[in-house]
Formats: C-alpha cells, sequence, structure tokens
C-alpha cells in the first residue's frame, strides 16, 4: 500500500490521533485495495507479473488486449493527466506493453460518476506517451457498457478475482506468494464473507403429499403425539 500513501491517497490516516478525527473523511479503500494488490505485481518477476496481471483481469481483458508474451508490462498507479478543462484526471491503473495500454478503472463500494471511463481514455490518448488505448477494464461491481468511447470494455468483479485467485495452481515461489498474500487480504477485507463463498447445503430428506381434500392440508391429518407428563420434586440434600 506504500504506492498509495506516497500519492497522498491516505496521508490523512496517519495524521488522525483518535476515532472522532475519522468522522466525516472519505474513505481510502479503493486507493488502498488498488495499491495494495496493483503495486505487489510491480514486485514480480516479467513472467510471473504477466500470469497476476491475467488473474487480476481475467482471460477476457487478456484477450481483448491481446499483449505481446514476449514483452514486459509496464504499471502506472494514478498518472496524473491534463483534463480538457486543465482539471487533472488520474485513471486508477494503465497496463502498457509493446506500445499498447490497458485502462483499468477500480472500484471498491462505489459507482462510476458520468464518463468517468470515456474521460480517462480521452486524457490517456491525448497524452501521447502510452501508446494505443486498445480497452478498458471495470474491476468492481459498477455496471458499464460493453463499448466505451468505441473501445471494448471488460467488467470484472472482486468475486471474480478471488476466485480466479484460489483456483490458480500458483507455480513459482514469487507468483504462489503473491496469490497467496491477495488471497489473506481480500478474505480480511470488508467483503470476506462474499470471497469465502457460500456454505455446501445439505441436502434436506425428500417428503411428498397429495391434497385430497380442498383447503385441508393432509399433515392435519396426522394424529398428534401423546404429551408424556414428566414430574419433579425439588428437596434439600445433606
Amino acid at each position: 500500500m506504500m504506492e498509495a500513501v506516497g500519492r497522498k491517497k491516505a496521508r490523512w490516516l496517519f495524521g488522525a490521533r483518535g476515532a472522532k478525527e475519522f468522522v466525516g473523511k472519505t474513505r481510502p479503500q479503493e486507493d488502498l485495495v488498488t495499491s495494495a494488490v496493483f503495486g505487489s505485481v510491480m514486485l514480480l518477476s516479467i513472467a510471473d507479473r504477466r500470469a497476476a496481471v491475467d488473474v487480476l483481469l481475467g482471460p477476457d481483458a487478456w484477450k481483448t488486449a491481446s499483449f505481446d508474451l514476449a514483452q514486459d508490462i509496464e504499471i502506472h498507479l494514478w498518472p496524473r493527466l491534463k483534463g480538457t478543462d486543465d482539471r487533472p484526471v488520474e485513471p486508477d491503473v494503465l497496463l502498457t506493453c509493446g506500445g499498447r495500454t490497458l485502462v483499468v478503472e477500480v472500484k471498491w463500494h462505489a459507482n462510476l460518476s458520468e464518463r468517468q471511463i470515456d474521460k480517462q481514455i480521452e486524457v490517456v490518448r491525448r497524452a501521447g506517451r502510452y501508446g494505443e488505448v486498445v480497452a478498458s477494464v471495470m474491476l468492481g461491481n459498477a455496471v458499464v457498457e460493453t463499448v466505451i468511447a468505441g473501445l471494448p470494455c471488460v467488467a470484472r468483479t472482486w468475486r471474480d478475482v478471488s476466485g480466479a485467485v484460489q483456483s490458480h495452481p500458483g507455480t513459482g515461489p514469487g507468483l504462489g506468494r503473491w496469490l497467496r498474500q491477495v488471497d489473506a487480504f481480500l478474505q480480511e477485507t470488508d467483503m470476506g464473507r462474499i470471497y469465502r463463498g457460500l456454505p455446501e447445503l445439505r441436502h434436506a430428506e425428500r417428503a411428498a403429499y397429495r391434497f385430497e381434500k380442498p383447503g385441508h392440508p393432509p399433515w392435519l391429518a396426522r394424529p398428534l403425539p401423546t404429551a408424556v407428563p414428566t414430574h419433579y420434586s425439588f428437596g434439600e440434600t445433606t
């Protein structure tokens, strides 16, 4: 999470002297999650980084991007780019490989603002230093169109990521450690119960009823069990 703190995304957390100062503050979960997950990918080897990106974004995004497998993937977190009205725009993640770029928007308990991904694609194109923008990815539960700014947009939920993390064989020590850390991290977030999945339901015994009289359920025809009285006596013990 060093990237989030270093980019002043969550610095107030370290300045708050008590719980009362947390009231009314913007919660930086989204930026901390982005930094924890994608920042750790930056520390992996080239091969492991490629595998980790595949786990995070899924096969659809990987296929859409058509990244050159022989080249490294560069990860840019919150690049500060100039918007159309001179106000800065910061895409969450840019993944660049061989002159092709994916724009990744990360959401955590939040929805997209109006034309949020459109604006990000526009400023990345205008910046001219990230090559060709080929697609976008919505990582979260926000609803998106399949085509944004004339480019494919791939939707990927955090539950998809958790499932991919848990099912990946994790070959190699670096990738294996990263998978275990991401799994443990997601389990301990406020949505961890969702990632653990629902427990397997036990099969109930089969029962069949046949209604012979209208409005008269068959189970009412069964005789009630006879009550067995139980007597208790209390006395002093010596």
